[in-house]
């Protein structure tokens, strides 16, 4: 049957990306790729994870959905620019009208996916030597592995995130700016604590204020958790009730230009008792203390451990959190190095995490528990909190 659709001599106009960073940042990402694969004696990258294509193309993915599922790929040979590829017909036109990148092509049936990335390295003949994957699946894998068995695929994680833990000056700039977002979502948030509100309502009213103010859409499902949620750290917006003398954790994140910042603050429905001051005063002085000792060569189990320490002290160990005290953010949401025990990673100028402790009082719903998130970069000298939302002065005992 003939196609009725001619695309081929279809004229559209060229605009930029969908949420662009602009073509300087565009071009240092470039940069900052093409160093990893001549560092790593990588012959090529392929990559698959939504963020990961978008970080190195500037495409507007679809991603980050709460949901496996691949639509894209990049592959980056050493010394050449990427390749896009796509697999969604909706992206037909976007691709060729909202891009910078010059080869794209439409990708093949997933299970077909080992024939496309054959070829496109034969086309830059590379039949052997070693490339780095972020994820592929097991299928795609294997069928690849029999296509090309003088090919050593390596796993990128790791220095994938360690290149995208230092920004670039670009980069920290956007973050900032998101970060005010931010503020404007929690500002929505304190402004809609009602009682007889739901949480889900009072998280809509953070996103409706952050879409307005240009976020792209909620890179992770947004915590809004009242009461007894707070006690089981529930982790998500509920149709529970808020109601009087309860703790509402508000955990949100804005995305912008391809990154994303998130931090986290705790209320209270009306009066607070003495029990959830304590918890509030413990979490308060357990995230200060860390953020004061934030500068390079510092490593991420040193600040894990002040942060234990305080909560410790103050007799809540029993309730301390159980995973890490904190996390790198930007190009992608909880990257590596985790600040956490046993990590001996230092920190290193242009890093920015997110330190985020937490006492939460599983056995008594009556108190519930306590979030509170700050995001920092780390300086040449030490540090700056570029998240500025205020604290509850009633919850901290003034």
């Amino acid at each position: 049957m003939k196609n009725i659709f001619d695309f081929k001599n279809l004229k559209l106009p060229q605009e930029l990306p969908d949420f662009y960073g602009g073509n300087d940042l565009h071009f240092k990402k470039k940069e900052k790729i093409q160093k990893l694969i001549k560092e790593n004696d990588f012959e090529a990258l392929i990559l698959t994870k939504d963020e990961s294509v978008r970080y190195a193309t500037d495409f507007y993915t679809k991603g980050f959905r709460p949901f496996n599922e691949i639509e894209y790929m990049t592959i980056i040979p050493r010394g050449s620019e990427p390749v896009l590829g796509y697999s969604s017909a909706s992206d037909t036109f976007r691709v060729r009208m909202r891009n910078v990148i010059k080869d794209y092509r439409k990708l093949p049936k997933i299970n077909e996916w080992h024939k496309f990335i054959a070829m496109i390295l034969s086309n830059f003949n590379i039949s052997s030597g070693r490339i780095g994957i972020d994820f592929l699946p097991y299928q795609i894998y294997i069928s690849l592995s029999k296509e090309l068995p003088k090919v050593d695929f390596f796993d990128i994680t790791k220095i994938w995130d360690n290149m995208l833990a230092v920004k670039l000056p670009e980069e920290i700039e956007i973050i900032k700016k998101n970060c005010e977002i931010v503020e404007i979502g929690l500002d929505a948030i304190h402004n809609a604590l009602k009682i007889g509100a739901t949480e889900i309502e009072v998280s809509a009213a953070a996103e409706y204020a952050m879409r307005m103010k240009n976020s792209e859409f909620l890179p992770f499902i947004f915590d809004v958790a009242s009461g007894y949620n707070t006690s089981i750290f529930g982790r998500l917006a509920s149709q529970k009730r808020l109601r009087y003398g309860e703790l509402v954790i508000a955990d949100i994140g804005a995305i912008n230009k391809g990154y994303i910042a998130e931090f986290a603050r705790t209320f209270i429905i009306g009066k607070p008792n003495n029990e959830q001051i304590k918890i509030y005063t413990t979490c308060y002085e357990a995230l200060m203390e860390t953020i004061r000792y934030i500068k390079p060569g510092i490593t991420c189990n040193e600040l894990d451990s002040i942060s234990r320490d305080v909560i410790n002290k103050r007799g809540f160990s029993k309730y301390q959190h159980i995973g890490n005290t904190g996390h790198q953010v930007g190009a992608n949401l909880h990257g590596e190095p985790l600040v956490d025990r046993g990590v001996e990673d230092k920190l290193v100028p242009n890093m920015i995490i997110n330190l985020e402790p937490r006492v939460i009082v599983y056995d008594r719903f009556d108190i519930g528990g306590v979030q509170l998130e700050d995001c920092v970069l780390v300086t040449e000298q030490g540090h700056e909190l570029l998240s500025h939302f205020r604290y509850e002065d009633v919850l901290l005992g003034k």
